[in-house]
């Protein structure tokens, strides 16, 4: 069974309302480490579209180049106006140490390229995607099928959002399969607007997934885009399959 006998008031205080929700994990044995990556998590949702990885060791590094922008602050909820022109991975790090001040938070505030992104993801576990291009989308996803990590990535646009979630140590399709190459014409926040509340919808579906993936509950989203509208409220999911022209398993699905 799952030990609530933690050393001191403040990670029992931090851990009791998740315990009460997870009714159904008695019986079931995990580790306190297991349980802090879970916690690491629901801290994370608040993040909504930062960059994340995060590793079995109760650590969590934010990828993030951008500085905080007045037009951020109705949907990315962790700043406020005093933050401007900061990096927003410094002050996601300082919000988390307020709210969770044992876990581990490290920044990297550079562009992920080809070059940096094996010495920035090499020991993590999970990576979570939440950035606004094509570009990385495409490069975080090859890095993550040739070196088998779990990745889940939310992304959003004007009303709609959209998670993926792939466990590359497992067989299957990945995202280059649904999109192969970089569109010609790129989408994000700035040319198309958004539903502010689009992101803290996209993040949290997307927290919840790495809660499930982490305690191998419920139903995975695997091999699948969930597609949601934020004006009609309307959920749908997209079964995504192997291409046979996708780089990524060209020299499997020819043998």
């Amino acid at each position: 069974d799952i030990d609530l006998q933690v050393s001191d008031d403040y990670k029992k205080e931090n851990f009791i309302n998740f315990f009460k929700i997870f009714e159904d994990l008695k019986g079931k044995h995990y580790s306190l480490k297991s349980i802090k990556r879970i916690i690491n998590e629901i801290d994370k949702a608040a993040l909504q579209k930062e960059f994340v990885f995060i590793n079995a060791n109760y650590q969590e590094k934010i990828v993030d180049n951008d500085k905080i922008e007045i037009s951020n602050l109705s949907r990315q909820v962790l700043f406020t106006k005093n933050d401007l022109g900061k990096f927003k991975a410094t002050i996601s790090k300082k919000f988390i140490s307020k709210v969770n001040r044992k876990m581990i938070v490290k920044t990297y505030l550079k562009k992920i390229n080809k070059e940096n992104i094996h010495s920035i993801a090499k020991n993590y576990d999970y990576i979570c995607d939440g950035t606004d291009n094509f570009k990385s989308r495409l490069l975080i996803n090859d890095y993550c099928i040739k070196y088998k990590k779990i990745l889940i990535s939310s992304a959003i646009s004007k009303y709609d959002g959209h998670i993926f979630s792939f466990d590359f140590k497992k067989d299957g399709p990945c995202l280059r399969c649904f999109m192969p190459n970089i569109p010609s014409l790129e989408q994000n926040c700035e040319t198309d607007g958004i539903m502010s509340t689009l992101a803290g919808i996209a993040g949290s579906i997307q927290a919840n997934e790495v809660i499930k993936s982490i305690l191998n509950i419920g139903k995975p989203l695997r091999n699948e885009i969930m597609i949601f509208n934020s004006l009609d409220l309307s959920f749908r999911k997209v079964k995504l399959n192997k291409n046979s022209n996708c780089k990524n398993h060209l020299h499997v699905l020819r043998k």
